[in-house]
């Protein structure tokens, strides 16, 4: 009889190390971080006011990019080169 028992008590210690590292393991899996970034206002749509806050002129200007220029309140827009908006 004592024979039995010391046979089911390692059954049972090696079923609870299983559930142990099996649980470990579900935890470590299920532990991954997500991250959603957002913005608002959406970076595109229709607005019915832009405000262009005056700076100098940007140092790497892509094809489209629009500002207030400090020193003379012009607005110029980049199209291959930069173009004054307003007379």
């Amino acid at each position: 009889m004592k024979q039995k028992d010391k046979t089911r008590g390692t059954y049972l210690g090696a079923i609870f190390l299983l559930i142990g590292i099996l649980f470990v393991i579900g935890t470590y899996v299920l532990a991954e971080e997500v991250t959603i970034t957002t913005y608002y206002p959406a970076p595109y749509g229709v607005y019915s006011i832009m405000r262009l806050e005056p700076r100098s002129e940007p140092p790497s200007p892509q094809n489209g990019d629009i500002y207030v220029n400090i020193t003379n309140n012009h607005i110029y827009c980049y199209l291959n080169g930069w173009k004054q908006l307003d007379p």
